[in-house]
């Protein structure tokens, strides 16, 4: 895949730059045999990521270590206090100076799992995207931010029809590079631009509407930009919104405003891609 994404995130997030990349997992099936820890690394810029399971007497724990230093914080004590709808029960400590979580999984099969057993049906697509919009907003009344969910197919997880996410307190992986490992050419604005390039992700500068000419209306326009993700800030973001918005509609070009729409995107996509389809 090489379409463009024209991102536009007008200083609402901040970039960053750690990577879940796949490992040689082949299931992730609760009740199955563990296979112990598999090291997942992709760039120097990257922190190390392990993925393992364990199992007591009555449940099964999809686990995920990091080489950060543990801490605990206001986020696990959210999550340890509260059932969260969506998110899977997770409790966190430090093991040799690395961040271990653990999250419980019995009776849930992994989507990776899934996708072996079968193809990945519109159905199928379309409900994960409605979970993980669901439980983003969900978290917002906790202070939880979505870009700690983990959406690799390994740490999505199924129970009679219903998924299940990862809250990663160490993740901080943004929405430019989950679009980037989809296959995605960035191209981005102003300090959006600036803020992916310093986290290592390939990127194209385009200008805004106000600046100089090609600008990025030149691109929507002329058919270079096959998804936008723009979120909007003050007055003069709103008028660029407006002008953006109506030559998306025109040229039937699927555009985002939030970063919960984006990200449920991005999801969608990788899922897609895993299967081949």
């Amino acid at each position: 895949m090489s379409e463009g994404v024209c991102v536009d995130f007008s200083s609402s997030i901040e970039e960053k730059n750690e990577d879940y990349s796949r490992s040689k997992s082949s299931t992730c099936r609760a009740g199955e045999k563990d296979p112990g820890y598999e090291e997942t690394k992709k760039g120097s810029r990257n922190r190390n990521l392990k993925i393992g399971y364990r199992r007591d007497l009555n449940t099964s724990y999809f686990i995920v270590e990091s080489d950060r230093f543990y801490q605990s914080d206001y986020q696990l004590k959210m999550l340890a206090n509260n059932e969260i709808c969506g998110l899977l029960q997770v409790k966190g400590r430090g093991v040799n100076g690395r961040s271990r979580y653990e999250y419980e999984i019995q009776g849930k099969h992994s989507l990776e799992f899934l996708t072996q057993k079968g193809p990945v049906t519109y159905e199928m697509i379309i409900a994960i995207i409605e979970d993980l919009l669901a439980v983003m907003e969900e978290m917002r009344d906790y202070l939880l931010s979505p870009n700690q969910l983990l959406l690799d197919p390994r740490s999505i997880f199924c129970e009679k029809g219903r998924y299940y996410f990862c809250y990663y307190p160490a993740n901080e992986q943004g929405i430019a590079e989950s679009f980037h490992e989809c296959g995605f050419h960035i191209m981005a604005t102003g300090r959006t631009y600036e803020m992916i390039v310093q986290a290592g992700i390939p990127a194209e500068k385009i200008a805004k509407i106000s600046e100089e000419r090609p600008n990025i209306l030149d691109a929507i326009t002329n058919r270079k930009i096959d998804l936008i993700v723009n979120t909007p800030n003050g007055k003069k973001g709103a008028v660029d919104d407006s002008y953006i918005r109506k030559a998306a509609i025109k040229g039937r070009i699927p555009y985002m405003t939030t970063m919960a729409a984006a990200r449920a995107a991005a999801a969608g996509i990788k899922t897609v891609k895993a299967e081949g389809t």
